[in-house]
């Protein structure tokens, strides 16, 4: 292998490692501005598309006031379906930040895609 290539694939890895080693961003300072920045237009305080509004959604999910809202954000940015293809869409980095820190929350209460996979 190409001393080149050999440095990309080394600088990759620990990129990876490192973005996977790294804790998520608190809630207020990543999961809000993106939900404000891709979600409020169409599921804010004014207009709620598919009945789902998330100007007042509650980050502290363990609260247990919003588990559902939670879930349904989970599955709808995990399959792509939300945004719409039409609509400006998260980064590649935003949603897999977005959908971990969903699951890692939901997990933490039971729920989510992993507490239902152990339950099977």
């Amino acid at each position: 292998m190409p001393h080149h290539h050999l440095s990309f694939a080394i600088a990759s890895l620990m990129l990876a490692t490192t973005m996977a080693s790294s804790a998520a961003p608190p809630a207020s300072e990543f999961i809000v501005p993106v939900l404000q920045e891709l979600c409020a237009s169409c599921h804010g305080e004014k207009k709620q598309k598919g009945k789902l509004a998330l100007h007042d959604i509650n980050v502290n999910i363990a609260g247990g006031k919003d588990i559902e809202r939670w879930e349904k954000i989970l599955e709808m940015v995990s399959i792509g379906d939300m945004p719409p293809e039409d609509e400006t869409q998260p980064t590649k980095e935003q949603r897999e930040v977005l959908v971990e820190w969903i699951s890692s929350e939901l997990e933490k209460i039971g729920r989510g895609p992993t507490a239902v996979q152990r339950q099977l």
